[in-house]
């Protein structure tokens, strides 16, 4: 008789439906949305006391738990991980200056997620954002991206790639276009049974030149999402830029990883955006954009847009011919 058998099931039993009420006890506690949160647990509850989830380890029950919340809400922040190394509980004290130092290589080494900055025919300028890092690493080379676009007639904004990160970042970008301070957009986060607003606003002050006349456009791919889509929403929403590409990702709610187990952790959105023009935000459903058109077309056709704008809106004869000479040559129709 192989004694080893019975009692890796009896840990089986015990530790894994763990993982499942352990995730329920949490999203009841700081998932920002609290009805869909009490439905998810009762489920995951339900389900581990009949033993759904015993004989699952791994990489397989992360699978299993996912597809059960994925019953009650596509919010894609909202997830569970498995990793074979053990999980740490994360930390909200800053990181160390010698952390510090780590990160500003590792995120210099992809140049902060600013991927290309350049002069279209037409002088219509091109920037394509990766990702959105912390605005203490990156602010020198947002600075310095803005400067090479601060004397362009148009500028197009490539957000197609951008998986988000932390909103700084773009709230730095964001204030470039604007002549005064503008509040953007809030975010409404759960504390428990309350409820704590925190509102985001452009800067007062940038360095360099400010592009307040330029007209704007933002690219964005049904990848495009969390930060960026809220960089895109929020221009959009007030009228300063218009969206040209595939209706984006979809999704409104930050939040941040919590340690479930040892080797479980889940991301919870514990906030939701608000944006203070539309009352609401792109969650679940993604940013709608001006012009819809397939990704790898959206950079042509914002191009050819920027310079319809431009020649429209010439002020002399030479001007506008300068621009529809630009789109015959260049711009497909």
């Amino acid at each position: 008789m192989n004694l080893f058998l019975p009692m890796l099931m009896i840990a089986a039993t015990f530790t894994t439906p763990d993982v499942a009420t352990t995730l329920a006890v949490r999203l009841e506690t700081s998932y920002v949305d609290q009805v869909t949160a009490e439905k998810i647990a009762a489920d995951l509850r339900e389900r581990s006391s009949r033993g759904e989830f015993d004989r699952l380890a791994g990489d397989e029950l992360a699978k299993a738990l996912n597809a059960r919340i994925r019953r009650f809400t596509n919010d894609p922040h909202l997830g569970i991980r498995y990793s074979s190394n053990p999980i740490i509980e994360s930390e909200s004290t800053p990181p160390s200056p010698e952390e510090r130092v780590r990160m500003r290589h590792i995120l210099g080494t992809q140049n902060f997620g600013f991927e290309k900055v350049e002069r279209l025919p037409g002088n219509v300028g091109f920037l394509e954002l990766n990702g959105f890092a912390d605005p203490d690493l990156a602010g020198d080379t947002a600075v310095a991206a803005m400067d090479f676009i601060a004397n362009m007639d148009a500028i197009i904004i490539d957000l197609r790639y951008n998986s988000g990160g932390v909103p700084g970042i773009g709230l730095l970008l964001s204030s470039y276009f604007f002549d005064k301070p503008v509040h953007l957009h809030s975010i409404e986060w759960r504390d428990g049974e309350a409820t704590r607003v925190e509102q985001f606003w452009t800067q007062a002050y940038v360095r360099g030149t400010r592009l307040t006349s330029q007209p704007l456009f933002i690219l964005t791919s049904d990848r495009t999402i969390s930060a960026a889509e809220s960089f895109a929403y929020s221009l959009q929403a007030v009228g300063r830029a218009k969206v040209v590409g595939e209706v984006s990702a979809g999704g409104g709610q930050p939040g941040r990883e919590f340690r479930i187990s040892e080797h479980f952790a889940g991301f919870i959105p514990t906030g939701r955006a608000v944006n203070p023009i539309t009352k609401t935000n792109w969650e679940g459903k993604g940013i709608q954009p001006d012009v819809i058109v397939d990704e790898k077309d959206a950079a042509v056709t914002a191009h050819r847009i920027a310079l319809e704008t431009l020649r429209d809106h010439a002020p002399d004869a030479m001007s506008k011919a300068k621009y529809q000479s630009v789109l015959d040559e260049l711009i497909p129709k």
